[in-house]
């Protein structure tokens, strides 16, 4: 995706006659990997903070399933409750 970005704008500035390698060019182009640095160091950190946690499941926000398993089981007994 970086990548694509970048060559995308070199590109555009390329197409405007300005040198990519150099200048502005050069420090946007800097700024963007930079950026996708930082992203994915704190996706890692992300990572490793819920591995730490010992979640069930990294797509979880807060890891508690017995919570969806306690919810269902109510629900349940809701429903059997009123088809009764």
């Amino acid at each position: 995706m970086l990548a694509r970005s970048i060559a995308a704008t070199r590109a555009r500035f390329g197409a405007g006659g300005v040198s990519p390698d150099e200048g502005s060019a050069s420090t946007l182009i800097a700024g963007m990997r930079a950026d996708a640095a930082q992203a994915d160091s704190e996706s890692a950190d992300l990572l490793r903070q819920r591995l730490a946690a010992g979640r069930a499941s990294l797509l979880n926000s807060n890891g508690d399933f017995q919570a969806f398993v306690r919810a269902t089981q109510s629900f349940g007994a809701i429903a059997r409750n009123l088809l009764d």
